[in-house]
């Protein structure tokens, strides 16, 4: 099952769930939710270095979701990057960083992933869930 994600209805702000066979999965399908977001499409999905990623050891699984996906949007939108893939867990991984091509021009800027509700479980059939709200 390749990873995938959608838009789910939200008051003022933008959710996104992400799903896959994986929490890298997962987490995969929402870096892609997010360049859609700013960019109107995923504009980088390939990358083109990879760093590691090393965040809080304390912290749960769904507040290392929302850092992540936090780190996503302030590359992309004030390094002109974009962290397209998770090659680990949450808890001690690679990122796979690629730079966004000239022509990317954001139609959105998102303010950041709040903490408001982050998803990240198993679902029964085995396949992981996540979700995270974006304050736009």
């Amino acid at each position: 099952m390749p990873a995938r994600w959608r838009q789910l209805p939200h008051t003022a702000d933008v959710r996104l769930q992400g799903w896959g066979r994986e929490v890298a999965d997962a987490v995969g399908a929402l870096l892609a939710g997010v360049q859609s977001v700013v960019f109107g499409r995923v504009v980088a999905s390939r990358p083109a270095r990879w760093e590691r990623w090393a965040p809080d050891p304390g912290a749960a699984p769904d507040l290392l979701l929302v850092e992540l996906l936090g780190e996503a949007v302030y590359r992309l939108q004030d390094r002109r990057e974009a962290v397209v893939v998770l090659d680990g867990d949450l808890g001690s991984a690679r990122i796979g960083v690629a730079s966004l091509p000239d022509d990317a021009k954001p139609l959105r800027e998102v303010k950041a992933v709040t903490y408001n509700d982050p998803v990240l479980r198993r679902e029964p059939d085995g396949t992981w869930t996540a979700e995270v709200t974006l304050d736009v």
